[in-house]
């Protein structure tokens, strides 16, 4: 199924670079990482659509019933209609995928195309403010690398509402949810 020269990256694979890069115990790294992925199942199975600008959008759609064949005995089989997960790439990904595994990294740095907001600019400021000698949140961090990540947390969005109206109320169905350990997901 793979080609030659491509590997399958694994969860571990990928909590071990993530713990390498920013400094954090696999421990934490993994723990983080298990809870993105219930949470995008559970939005998902709720009907609901995830959008992660720049990098794509999962979605659940229905796939209406219809006639099938039987290869083997070439039986009529009535398939019935499901729910299935749709994935629509960003415009960021896919321009860093569209050259292929095996393309050359672009010889200007400027060119590459990361996924970081940073080179978006800051929304404007709601009410003026006084500029302050207090260290920001982001200086007082430490950090393993100087170096900014293409995996940059995104910016807060100005252009949506700031919550829904039901948001931060409990849906009461909390006891469907499964325990923190028990993810189907997990390895």
């Amino acid at each position: 199924m793979n080609e030659p020269g491509r590997s399958t990256i694994t969860k571990r694979d990928l909590v071990q670079r993530i713990a390498d890069h920013t400094g954090q115990t696999k421990v934490l790294v993994r723990d983080i990482l298990q809870q993105f992925l219930d949470e995008v199942a559970e939005e998902l199975s709720q009907g609901n659509r995830l959008e992660f600008r720049k990098f794509g959008v999962f979605e659940v759609r229905k796939r209406p019933g219809r006639m099938a064949q039987n290869p083997k005995t070439l039986e009529k089989v009535e398939v019935p209609p499901k729910w299935v997960v749709k994935f629509k790439v960003g415009n960021v990904l896919k321009k860093r995928v569209e050259g292929g595994p095996s393309a050359p990294p672009p010889a200007d740095p400027s060119t590459a195309v990361p996924f970081s907001l940073a080179d978006t600019p800051a929304p404007e400021p709601t009410e003026a403010t006084e500029p302050t000698d207090a260290p920001t949140e982001a200086t007082e961090l430490p950090s393993a690398d100087p170096a900014p990540s293409p995996w940059s947390p995104p910016a807060p969005e100005t252009s949506e509402p700031a919550s829904s109206p039901d948001e931060g109320e409990d849906s009461g169905d909390s006891e469907n949810r499964p325990a923190p350990g028990g993810s189907p997901f997990q390895d």
